[in-house]
């Protein structure tokens, strides 16, 4: 069985294994030796599964679990959100989230170690998704909304827009179908995505920006040199202080978007700082690390930016 599942890239029930031919002694032999880990109760992996990220993981326990409940359930909340390939940030993974449109319960949702499910959930609110019953992207954005913090709920809403997996009407008219508590939450926190945002480290920098009292900066703006010729695309621009604000996720510099090598990623990248600055723009930097865990040295530099421009006029 070993040499098999190493070729399994999935999250199997023991009735899945079972069904697939293994005896319960090979999967015990399996879980001894390592190669096959327990992702929860009744829940197993290839040991190989841990070199995904956590929203891959979670997704493939997600769909097992999916498989081997009621066929009237769909994945909801975080679990949808992994399927529909929306962006995670500070979300709780440690649970499957289900929902099945038992409307006529009225007690909250049932709440067990590994598993979440929300009875109350109408059926035209769900969707297929890679032949799984998930909530729909406007259902799942919603459910977010009213549940999870505002960055949380943000990074997930942009990431939506920006693929273009949903509209902020399309979440309006779901909430409009949703009774009970976290609604106005919800609408509060729709009013401050933007799905021009490109990843969760520019949409929280974005909210960032706007807690800060700061002005607003124009976002994802080409720019120009005085022979029109491109100079590059930037995170943030504040126009008539001439500030620019770029973010770096760390990923960019260990060749995570493309073929070049991080001292190619790096050199140009340094180029096409100093052509801006030599056209008179005022380039600022920040990181992933510094934004989460000292936003407001961002904010002063970001601010420093601002007041120099001021002050040369």
């Amino acid at each position: 069985m070993t040499a098999h599942l190493t070729d399994v890239d999935d999250v199997f029930s023991r009735g899945e294994l079972l069904a697939r031919g293994f005896t319960r002694g090979e999967i015990d032999r399996a879980l001894a030796h390592g190669s096959l880990v327990c992702v929860s109760t009744g829940f197993y992996a290839p040991a190989t599964l841990g070199q995904h990220s956590p929203q891959i993981r979670h997704q493939r326990w997600a769909l097992a679990m999916l498989r081997s409940v009621a066929k009237r359930s769909a994945l909801a909340h975080v679990s949808a959100a992994t399927v529909h390939g929306l962006a995670i940030h500070d979300i709780d993974l440690s649970r499957v989230r289900l929902a099945r449109d038992d409307t006529q319960a009225r007690r909250g949702p049932l709440v067990s170690k590994h598993l979440i499910v929300d009875r109350r959930v109408p059926e035209h609110h769900v969707s297929e998704v890679v032949g799984a019953r998930v909530t729909s992207v406007a259902r799942t954005i919603a459910d977010l909304a009213r549940s999870e913090g505002v960055g949380s709920a943000v990074v997930a809403a942009d990431s939506a827009l920006q693929q273009s997996l949903t509209t902020l009407d399309e979440v309006h008219a779901v909430l409009a179908d949703i009774p009970g508590v976290g609604v106005a939450r919800a609408r509060r926190t729709l009013a401050l995505v933007d799905g021009r945002s490109e990843s969760p480290l520019e949409s929280l920098s974005r909210l960032e920006i706007g807690w800060s009292g700061l002005p607003a900066p124009e976002l994802q703006v080409t720019l120009y040199d005085s022979a029109g010729r491109f100079l590059g695309r930037v995170d943030f621009l504040w126009r008539e202080s001439r500030v620019i604000g770029e973010c770096d996720g760390e990923g960019k510099y260990l060749g995570v978007y493309g073929d070049r090598t991080a001292y190619e990623t790096i050199a140009q990248e340094r180029r096409r700082q100093q052509a801006l600055v030599d056209e008179g723009w005022q380039v600022i930097r920040w990181t992933w690390r510094e934004l989460v865990s000292t936003p407001e040295v961002v904010i002063a530099r970001i601010r420093a930016a601002l007041e120099r421009a001021r002050r040369v006029g």
